[in-house]
């Protein structure tokens, strides 16, 4: 919005009023002008305020020379102690100019002091997210090290699973991986898993007459999924997996709702 030149004057006493350099005269006028509302003038008065403030806060201190004590109380030492005044000549007193403050330079120091504390601002933030992500990937290395590691050893020791689809499911569709009897433990890839809309893939073990439910099956928008199991239920005499497809959520009986999609027995 244009700011006429009446109006930028009363910007210009903002400037000086958040300076105090302001007579009387002129800050009686401000206050007049604010009395009937200015976002303009109030937006003005909050700026410099907040510059004045980061100034002061980010100005290094002046530190006196060590000297200077005994340097001053010398001059006065060697100055005469009284002065007679009607030695002194006479300097005719002008009149003293109306104080103007040098609104260049107040806007000036104003803009950069808020440039100054919004670049703290933004390396202050950036380094925090920095911090964040890196701390992030430690973590998703480390847990995918683990992972790994668990499923090294469970080739080596483990015994071979493979999951085949019923003759009314999806063709594609594949299990694979291994599990060891002693600790319980086992890793499962499945590849092709192409769900309908609102409905999930349950993970089962079967032991006997009853199975036992061990999740559902996070599928990524690529139809792949990577189970990996800790001390699966009755490890001993469990001898096949199964996967069914069930209503969104999971199967809310003790056994699958859905068809059976993938079962597989478990060989040495």
């Amino acid at each position: 919005m244009a700011v006429s030149e009446s109006h930028e004057a009363y910007l210009e006493l903002c400037a000086g009023k958040a300076l105090d350099v302001l007579d009387a005269a002129d800050r009686e006028t401000l206050e007049e002008h604010l009395a009937d509302g200015c976002s303009q003038c109030e937006a003005a008065l909050a700026l410099g305020a907040d510059a004045v403030l980061a100034m002061a806060v980010t100005a290094p201190p002046a530190i006196p020379r060590s000297t200077l004590k005994k340097e001053l109380l010398a001059r006065v030492a060697r100055e005469p102690q009284e002065i007679d005044p009607r030695a002194m000549p006479q300097i005719p007193e002008r009149p003293r100019p109306p104080h103007r403050a040098p609104w260049g330079l107040v806007w000036g120091l104003a803009a950069f002091g808020l440039l100054f504390l919004a670049l703290n601002f933004l390396n202050w933030q950036r380094g925090n997210t920095l911090l964040k992500e890196r701390d992030t990937a430690r973590t998703e290395a480390d847990r995918l090290s683990h992972e790994l590691n668990d499923v090294t050893r469970l080739v080596a020791a483990g015994q071979l699973a493979v999951l085949l689809p019923t003759p009314d499911s999806n063709q594609n569709q594949r299990g694979t991986g291994y599990f060891d009897p002693a600790t319980g433990n086992a890793v499962l890839n499945f590849r092709n898993m192409d769900k309908p809309e609102g409905r999930d893939f349950e993970l089962w073990a079967l032991h006997g007459p009853k199975p036992t439910s061990l999740g559902l099956l996070h599928v990524d928008p690529n139809g792949n999924a990577f189970v990996n199991l800790k001390g699966v239920t009755d490890p001993a005499h469990l001898n096949a997996f199964a996967v069914s497809l069930e209503p969104a959520g999971g199967s809310k009986s003790d056994g699958p709702t859905g068809p059976v999609v993938l079962v597989g027995s478990i060989g040495s």
